[in-house]
């Protein structure tokens, strides 16, 4: 299970990209916010890039760690 990031959830800038990359979206951002946190924790991974800022800004994705899977399976069968 993954979700596809776009530069829209990052809320920092490095002031060189081009201008077509997209301003900052506040509900984008909201969602990155708690996804960072889960990767603080072990439970979300950026997927082919060494950190969240880098997918969010590449277009890439993230995704559940194995610890996250099982938790999310948890929730699912109502037993947490």
């Amino acid at each position: 299970m993954s979700l596809r990031l776009d530069p829209g959830y990052e809320p920092e800038r490095s002031g060189e990209e081009p201008e077509s990359v997209p301003p900052p979206d506040p509900r984008k951002t909201a969602d990155f916010s708690v996804l960072q946190a889960l990767v603080k924790v072990n439970l979300v991974r950026p997927v082919n890039a060494p950190h969240m800022w880098h997918a969010a800004m590449g277009s890439k994705a993230c995704e559940l760690t194995v610890l996250g899977q099982h938790y999310w399976n948890l929730v699912n069968k109502e037993l947490i």
